[in-house]
């Protein structure tokens, strides 16, 4: 009974965050994206930032000049975004027959894992609330609303060539600037993300292997497919040092510890029979 009225509650929970953001969303042509971490620390202070001006960002700089530094590369963000290009061009394609337009040259690289000035969105909030709650299970994620038309950036929808264009719903933004200031933020709670991320893959289909539809997203799907074998075998290690404890305050600690893992490796995979064997 407590179990069923655990679940219920959850249920609840996930569905007043959505409910957050369909009545946030209801003002305005809002188009959406999630983050796993909120960043509001030193050196983002809560910017939505393209991986170009990210990895600008380097982690040597003090904090008492980032300030006049963000003044030296911000204006500087175009440019290096542009050499980028040039670059691509040289590198990926012998003839001007053969070589893409712009945009859809830098679209590719921004799926590739390349820098670029372009800040990843989607017109599904759905998608968005997956992406704020991937990863960082140890910290608050966000959901962005941002009004699809500024002055202050540009948006256009990448080339359907691209494969996670489609399951993404994806539309790109490009500041000037390298980030933006988000118009509204949800904040998606650390101890909420699983179960978001199981209810978005039971009712929705919305889940790593939909959103990640090729050989990099098998990768990533991979790589988290693992994880909860390896917090059941974590649970194993404690659960026989339990069993060679010397004293019973020793036993309880490590049957804890235990407890702690097997729990967490259910949470990964709530079909983990192994835990329950």
């Amino acid at each position: 009974m407590h179990d069923t009225s655990h679940s219920q509650n959850e249920l609840n929970r996930v569905l007043e965050k959505i409910q957050e953001i369909v009545e946030k969303s209801a003002g305005g042509d809002y188009i959406y994206r999630g983050e796993p971490e909120r960043y509001q620390e030193f050196p983002y202070h809560g910017k939505v930032s393209s991986s170009l001006y990210r990895s600008l960002l380097i982690d040597s700089i003090v904090e008492e000049g980032i300030e006049e530094y963000c003044k030296v590369i911000e204006p500087n963000i175009p440019d290096m975004e542009r050499e980028i290009l040039g670059l691509a061009k040289e590198y990926l394609y012998g003839t001007a027959s053969e070589t893409p337009d712009d945009f859809e040259i830098l679209a590719r690289h921004q799926h590739y894992g390349g820098k670029t000035n372009f800040i990843d969105f989607t017109t599904d909030y759905l998608i968005a609330l997956f992406f704020a709650c991937d990863r960082s299970y140890h910290k608050d994620g966000r959901v962005i609303l941002q009004k699809r038309e500024s002055g202050d950036y540009q948006s256009k929808i990448p080339p359907e060539t691209i494969k996670r264009v489609e399951s993404q719903k994806s539309i790109l933004l490009q500041s000037p600037k390298g980030f933006i200031t988000p118009d509204v933020e949800v904040i998606i709670p650390k101890e909420l993300k699983l179960s978001i991320l199981n209810y978005l893959e039971k009712h929705h289909d919305i889940s790593t292997k939909r959103i990640y539809k090729d050989i990099h997203g098998f990768i990533k799907w991979l790589d988290g497919y693992f994880d909860p074998m390896l917090e059941f075998g974590k649970g194993v290690i404690c659960q026989n040092r339990a069993s060679l404890g010397n004293n019973m305050q020793e036993k309880l600690k490590w049957y804890e510890k235990a407890y702690e893992h097997f729990t967490e490796a259910l949470k990964l995979k709530s079909d983990f029979t192994e835990v329950y064997i």
